[in-house]
């Protein structure tokens, strides 16, 4: 049973607003005048919850009121706080903000003033996307300040979402969404610094967390069928969604499959079954027959933000399942930062790659491809295993290129084929 603090806005909201009073009635609401997010509380939600000041609360008008709750409603709904990751919690928020106010501008809500952040430009864009273009638009943050979000800041942590943990009460919004260094920044504007720090990131292990937003989907989808059926559909809600329920990283050997199938290069021999690939990865597949793909080169980022083992660990593992998955006639794998300082050629019968890199500095991919020329390759495809934090070249080659994004911040490259892929 919902707590009073919220009654008299729940009641307009499902009367004037059926879609957002169903997913809000799937909420748990928890008065609460503590601290969240280091900032005095407001409101906050990590997707199960609603933590609601009633101090906060007595100061709006019940336009405001029927807002902020709608306003709660739309994080849970986009997946807000489960989909940040690593990327910094204060321009996650206010990215999420951006995309969730345009939303409820577009559906009549009115907004609050010195807590609203809407830029119109943003309208119909993914979090994700805006929050790229907020960090592009900032300068490096300043040293000395509150600092970067420490090691276990910020991410899901074990234990079942949205429950207690033993000896406690109701769950606590806490200052778990980590401390970010634009806190301090001279260019982030004042009324974004005001913005309520009201995502708490959703606590659990992976399969909780995963089965926790396939049920936040199956509320959405019932939410959805009832507006239409009452005929009071919400506006400007289809490409959030979309972006928020499609999966957030695709399958690096899916799109392997497709990419070379788009080219023609091989056919497939059912008749002879791909052993290496199925002791990996425990399926039933069929082996390549025609090796028509010829080189192929793969620049591996070596620069500081990529050089930790589990990262070229990770870059390995790619590698190996190109050499299973393509089987191309030569391939090149080239080590880079600001510039290429070595490649190998690796045989394409080799079964498992073991990296050697070198570098650790900053980041450029400004000469990959004349690299690649003066060194005399010709690649059918080139693809860099990178973060995408560097510098592109203002034209690209005329081979296809693949840029294997396991950073998913900065947004896509300016030429070629931009794709996430899980880093290991």
């Amino acid at each position: 049973m919902k707590t009073n603090v919220t009654a008299d806005a729940a009641v307009r909201l499902m009367l004037f607003h059926p879609y957002w009073s169903e997913l809000y009635y799937s909420m748990k609401i928890i008065e609460d005048e503590s601290m969240c997010n280091g900032q005095k509380m407001t409101l906050a939600t990590d997707g199960v919850n609603m933590w609601v000041s009633p101090t906060f609360w007595r100061t709006l008008t019940l336009d405001q009121k029927i807002t902020a709750l709608a306003h709660e409603v739309c994080h849970k709904m986009f997946l807000h706080s489960t989909r940040r990751g690593d990327r910094d919690p204060l321009i996650w928020n206010i990215a999420a903000d951006h995309v969730v106010n345009n939303t409820l501008e577009q559906n009549g809500f009115k907004p609050i003033p010195g807590y609203w952040v809407c830029d119109h430009k943003y309208k119909g864009w993914s979090v994700e996307a805006v929050y790229a273009d907020i960090i592009r638009s900032l300068k490096p943050p300043p040293q000395g300040g509150r600092g970067k979000p420490q090691p276990g800041q910020g991410k899901p942590q074990p234990g079942k979402p949205g429950q207690p943990q033993p000896g406690q009460g109701d769950p606590q919004p806490g200052d778990d969404a980590g401390t970010s260094p634009y806190e301090d920044a001279d260019d982030l504007p004042a009324e974004w610094k005001k913005c309520m720090r009201d995502i708490v990131p959703h606590k659990g292990t992976p399969q909780e967390i995963e089965r926790f937003e396939a049920e936040v989907e199956q509320t959405v989808q019932k939410a959805l069928a009832t507006a239409r059926a009452m005929g009071h559909m919400p506006a400007g809600i289809e490409a959030p969604l979309m972006e928020a329920y499609k999966a957030a990283e695709e399958p690096w050997y899916n799109h392997l499959h497709r990419f070379f199938q788009e080219m023609h290069i091989s056919e497939y021999n059912w008749a002879k079954i791909n052993r290496r690939y199925g002791a990996m990865y425990s399926v039933i597949a069929p082996d390549i027959y025609a090796e028509a793909l010829g080189e192929v080169v793969i620049f591996v980022d070596c620069s500081g933000s990529c050089f930790d083992k589990a990262q070229q660990a990770g870059f390995a593992r790619h590698v190996s399942g190109i050499l299973s998955e393509a089987k191309p006639r030569r391939l090149i794998v080239a080590y880079f930062d600001t510039k290429v300082y070595t490649h190998e050629e690796v045989d394409p019968g080799e079964l498992e790659f073991t990296p050697h890199p070198v570098g650790g500095g900053g980041t450029s991919f400004a000469d990959l491809f004349d690299w690649a020329e003066d060194n005399d390759f010709h690649p059918a495809v080139a693809i860099v295993l990178t973060d995408m934090m560097g510098t592109f070249p203002t034209q690209g080659p005329a081979y296809p290129v693949i840029w294997a994004d396991v950073d998913h911040t900065c947004g896509p490259a300016p030429f070629g084929e931009t794709l996430k892929v899980k880093p290991q």
